[in-house]
């Protein structure tokens, strides 16, 4: 009983501060939303970027691309592709587009097929 009298009151506050904290994360959530879709590239780096923090982009893909080696997914070894997005104003970002499996020697490099013509990254 003295466990329960003592402990019961901590945990309902501990509950309490965990649904406020809570509803304080969903309006940073809903303000960088909103940012995203209101403020071009240029606005969003001059307001500072927080990680975590969704962008939209409008832009295309640079020529290069670079593979981060030793990333492994199920087991099997691989890469992950990493190419420069040089948005339509604003700074180049290297975005992560994603794993590739590689050849079982590594003297061959998987070949990468960047897409062409401009696109919109969420």
């Amino acid at each position: 009983m003295i466990f329960a009298a003592v402990f019961l009151p901590i945990l309902i506050g501990l509950g309490v501060w965990q649904l406020d904290r809570a509803g304080q994360k969903q309006k940073m959530l809903d303000s960088w939303k909103q940012d995203a879709l209101d403020l071009d590239w240029p606005g969003q780096v001059a307001r500072g970027l927080d990680s975590g923090r969704p962008v939209v982009l409008t832009g295309t893909y640079g020529q290069q691309s670079w593979l981060l080696d030793n990333r492994t997914r199920d087991g099997m070894p691989g890469y992950e592709v990493i190419t420069a997005f040089h948005p339509l104003a604003g700074p180049p970002v290297l975005v992560n587009r994603g794993w590739v499996q590689a050849p079982r020697t590594r003297d061959l490099l998987p070949q990468i097929e960047t897409p062409e013509g401009e696109k919109k990254l969420w």
